[in-house]
């Protein structure tokens, strides 16, 4: 009688482990998958439009992710909801993307595209942003958030101006978030803004590379914005703007980097092609300098390793390494160019 007890005793531990194995597997498949909400129409608003797909996303806990099951210009009769949910918006769906955006968002003078809290490791894919009151596209207060192949302040012809009113992106006491990456397709075009291209204002540890700003999607036209290229101020530390590949900086209208205040520190900014097209053997300069630190301390610019066949311009006021190689001025040249800085 004791072993029959003892017996089921055992076989009871066993489903009770299998029992929790499976519910512990149904848990983690709720968690990878992700739901998904798909815009069907180029309405402001109502069901299949882009503004429900936001609020469908909002209000569903877990990583979503909004495709595009239509192309064409999406014109707005009001601000979008801020996503305040992990969502991949991915206008590499939609039809006929090879690419570059096929999904225009005309924000028609109200606010840009907005990630607030609780939308942290967010990605926003190919999608072309343009005509809003303010920045394009704002992150406040994320963290890992990537920005991809879109275009911010042209058309999807990706060289028709159409400006956002403030900066292109805007980052907010935001931090660890990627703008662009390693291939064509990743590039964003930030061009045309009334005011930067990028502002980075109390954050850190961001990188971005591989991005064309201040021309058109081929790097040969001008299409600068109004401001800096890149402006970095407040309490922001250890930005990377450049790497592999580096960015295209070129025909803003003020600077085309500029690190402001003594709080913008430890930044980095290094191979990068700025003041030039982007095949490198014609000029096209951003109206001051190429790269000013103004007031701010223990930024680089350049190779921390001595290399040479690096060639600098009419660059006021920046601490250069590496300290090797030819350093120039020349008069009605406003760029900062280097082959290999």
């Amino acid at each position: 009688m004791l072993g029959f007890f003892a017996g089921r005793s055992r076989k009871h531990r066993r489903q009770t482990a299998q029992t929790c194995l499976t519910r512990a597997a149904e848990r983690l498949e709720d968690r990878t998958l992700l739901t998904a909400f798909s815009v069907v129409n180029l309405s402001d608003g109502g069901a299949g439009s882009l503004r429900q797909a936001i609020l469908n996303a909002n209000s569903t806990a877990g990583a979503d992710v909004i495709d595009f099951q239509v192309a064409g210009t999406i014109t707005l009769a009001s601000s979008l909801p801020t996503v305040s949910g992990s969502v991949n918006i991915d206008g590499t769906s939609a039809p006929g993307f090879g690419g570059t955006p096929t999904v225009e968002v005309n924000f028609n003078n109200h606010t840009g595209l907005k990630f607030g809290a609780g939308s942290s490791g967010s990605e926003i894919q190919s999608l072309a942003l343009f005509n809003a009151s303010g920045s394009g596209l704002t992150l406040s207060g994320v963290a890992s958030i990537q920005i991809l192949g879109n275009d911010i302040g042209l058309r999807a012809d990706d060289s028709t101006a159409a400006g956002n009113r403030g900066s292109g992106i805007e980052l907010d006491n935001s931090s660890s978030n990627t703008i662009g990456g390693t291939s064509a397709q990743d590039r964003n075009v930030i061009s045309a803004n009334t005011k930067n291209g990028i502002l980075l204002s109390g954050s850190s540890s961001n990188l971005i590379y591989g991005n064309y700003i201040g021309t058109d999607a081929s790097g040969s036209l001008a299409r600068g914005n109004a401001g800096e290229g890149i402006l970095i101020s407040g309490v922001s530390a250890h930005n990377t703007i450049g790497g592999t590949p580096g960015n295209h900086i070129a025909a803003n209208g003020l600077y085309g980097v500029l690190i402001s205040g003594h709080t913008a520190v430890s930044n980095t900014v290094s191979n990068n092609l700025i003041g030039l097209n982007a095949s490198g053997n014609a000029a096209l300069g951003n109206h001051l300098d190429g790269v000013r630190i103004d007031g701010s301390s223990s930024n680089t610019v350049g190779n921390t390793n001595p290399v040479s066949s690096v060639s600098y311009y009419n660059a006021d006021q920046v601490p250069t390494l590496p300290l090797t190689g030819s350093v120039r001025s020349e008069e009605h040249t406003s760029e900062l160019q280097s082959h290999h800085d």
